[in-house]
């Protein structure tokens, strides 16, 4: 391919790969490691740095990697599935499961069962399961899966695009007098800054500068005396993003042990919040284009008993 205009090399390769559909569904951050890693040439040259400026009329040459395929053997875990065809599969995740492999869990995630719900002739035909956008190990709900590069691509960029939509259901902490914007309105908008905590590297915060830019919509759906169930929207899709916003408004989600303090909260309802035994958020929506046919697709589905329960507790208790 050749440069138009003096730019950083990463964006050169990004754009390059965008028409392809085999290739699009690769972020910004994998192209930079084929980089780093040697695989693009500037006029005949290796160049290693991301930033490298390319000169109008330079020739860029893309070596492709061959794809790492790594061997995932099947779980027997039951999985509620509620759509799938041959290019995607809709799930409705349970708690205390991961997403994909990683950081020491190498079996029995979503990606094993996933594989071990894909027919024989799926099998046989060595489809992989595409990861299109995650949900905490413990958070439940709505999630899609590729079934194909093809749509791992199309998925990817409705994803990044902001053409989905998603709606979680989320049990807040708030008091009876509190004075957070969530006791003060019924429904509001968070815009800041998530990135790193430069204090604590493994958890998100939000950030004077730098970071990313996130926006959280929310609605109260019920008060209670030390809660609200809140229906919240999501128009980015940051690490963490609701847990950290909540608890940025001074609401933050029960049952989370990374993010925000509820020690505040009356015995019975710490009680309640610890046989819950993680944070209170579900995926209770997704919508979404097929990325063959183009037809819109909706889902929903309500929470476990476990969010019922505890939004039960919350609604009986009397201050």
């Amino acid at each position: 391919m050749q440069a138009d205009s003096a730019q950083r090399l990463d964006r050169v390769v990004s754009q390059a790969v965008a028409p392809h559909a085999d290739l699009a569904g690769y972020s910004r951050s994998q192209l930079q490691r084929w980089i780093e890693a040697g695989q693009v040439d500037v006029d005949g040259k290796r160049r290693d740095k991301p930033g490298w400026l390319v000169q109008p009329g330079s020739i860029v040459r893309i070596l492709v990697p061959e794809p790492q395929v790594t061997e995932i053997t099947p779980s027997g875990r039951e999985l509620q599935i509620l759509f799938q065809d041959d290019h995607l599969m809709v799930i409705n995740k349970p708690a205390a499961v991961s997403m994909h492999p990683g950081a020491g869990r190498t079996a029995d995630t979503v990606v094993h069962a996933v594989v071990g719900h894909l027919s024989p002739k799926e099998r046989e035909r060595g489809i992989r399961p595409g990861i299109v956008h995650r949900l905490d190990m413990d958070t439940t709900g709505i999630v899609v899966i590729a079934k194909t590069v093809q749509a791992h691509a199309a998925l990817s960029r409705q994803f990044a695009g902001k053409t989905t939509s998603r709606e979680y259901l989320a049990l807040v902490y708030t008091t009876p007098r509190g004075k957070s914007e969530i006791s003060r309105a019924d429904a509001g908008t968070i815009t800041t800054q998530l990135g790193r905590d430069p204090k604590r590297r493994l958890q998100m915060a939000v950030l004077a500068t730098g970071g990313k830019h996130a926006v959280t919509h929310w609605k109260v759906m019920e008060r209670f005396s030390y809660g609200a169930l809140v229906a919240v929207t999501l128009e980015t899709g940051r690490t963490h993003q609701i847990r950290v916003h909540m608890n940025h408004i001074g609401a933050p989600v029960l049952g989370d042990a990374v993010y925000g303090d509820t020690s505040g909260l009356p015995a019975p309802l710490k009680a309640a919040a610890g046989r819950l035994g993680r944070q209170a958020l579900h995926a209770r929506m997704l919508a979404f284009d097929h990325p063959v046919s183009g037809e819109r697709l909706r889902f929903e589905h309500a929470p476990p008993s476990d969010f019922l329960q505890m939004a039960q507790s919350l609604r009986e208790f009397k201050s």
